[in-house]
């Protein structure tokens, strides 16, 4: 039973043409970086990094501050973190 109150999503509730920036303002936890392309996610509940959002499962073309929600979607944000298996030097002899 606790698994399943872990697992729903939180409800923010916008009018229509706000932007995605000023929906996820309304979560808690969340921090933002202004660049002159864009805002980016760079911090969830205290995990810093850089994140991106999907939307209904798909990444969107446009970045937080310029994307306007028209109906309701979900949002799914996600961590980008580069992952290496094995690093493998090869050197020619």
């Amino acid at each position: 039973k606790l698994w399943g109150l872990l697992d729903k999503p939180l409800v923010v509730e916008v009018k229509r043409g706000t932007t995605m920036l000023e929906a996820l303002n309304k979560v808690s936890g969340l921090k933002f970086e202004e660049e002159k392309d864009g805002a980016y996610i760079t911090e969830v509940d205290g995990k810093k990094g850089y994140y991106i959002y999907e939307i209904n499962g798909r990444l969107p073309e446009k970045a937080v501050n310029e994307y306007r929600i028209n109906k309701n979607l979900e949002v799914e944000l996600k961590m980008l973190s580069p992952v290496i298996g094995k690093k493998i030097r090869i050197k020619i002899e």
